[in-house]
């Protein structure tokens, strides 16, 4: 079952999203994207969580040459 399947997440499977978008954010900035959107997606708002995975987004966009999205 993929993430995508399930309706909740602990926070350590969105702290795994995080890690794994910023670690791909250099080589793969598409993929990271997509991370940090899920991860994004299950962050309760305005938690650590929420801002480390915006970071990551952008980041990846950087990375992209998107420095206005």
């Amino acid at each position: 079952m993929s993430l995508k399947e399930t309706n909740t997440i602990d926070t350590a499977e969105i702290d795994k999203l995080i890690a794994e978008s910023f670690h791909v954010s250099r080589t793969n900035p598409n993929k990271g994207i997509e991370l940090a959107d899920e991860a994004l997606h299950h962050a309760i708002p305005k938690s650590l969580q929420k801002a480390q995975a915006t970071v990551c987004k952008g980041a990846c966009q950087v990375w992209l040459g998107d420095y206005e999205k």
